[in-house]
């Protein structure tokens, strides 16, 4: 188990790094970063996504929530690992159940993607990572 906690830390420090970015398209729709990996003014479907109803879900932007997830990961982990080898099995345990939720989040954002006909390759990399993350704890 504890062979894996590394590979979910970098999963979820590059998880908050996708998501931050998404965020900040999200709150500055012409910033460089998100256009840089999905295209820029009309033909960015991480733009159009972002400024549809579709990002937000009790009005804060789904990046966030994504952001947050991933935050609380490393933290997590990164708390398991300062305080030593008997955390960690709690430290994983606490973190399945998160994962599972975002993996299932994914697959109903999954299918709002494919419902918009948009490919956000950002939003996509999220989903990715987050299987990733959950494939690791199961491991």
């Amino acid at each position: 188990m504890k062979k894996y906690v590394y590979l979910i830390l970098a999963l979820s420090a590059v998880g908050a790094a996708i998501s931050a970015i998404l965020l900040l398209q999200h709150y500055y729709p012409d910033s460089g970063p998100g256009s840089l990996f999905c295209g820029s003014g009309i033909v960015n479907p991480c733009l159009t996504l972002a400024l549809s109803g579709n990002s937000t879900l009790f009005g804060m932007p789904l990046a966030a929530m994504g952001l947050l997830w991933h935050l609380t990961a490393v933290f997590i982990i990164l708390i398991a690992d300062y305080a030593g080898d008997r955390y960690y099995a709690h430290s994983l345990a606490l973190l399945l159940p998160l994962a599972g939720a975002a993996v299932v989040a994914d697959l109903a954002l999954g299918a709002v993607l494919i419902a918009t006909r948009l490919f956000c390759a950002l939003c996509i990399a999220t989903y990715f990572v987050n299987a990733a993350v959950l494939a690791a704890l199961i491991l």
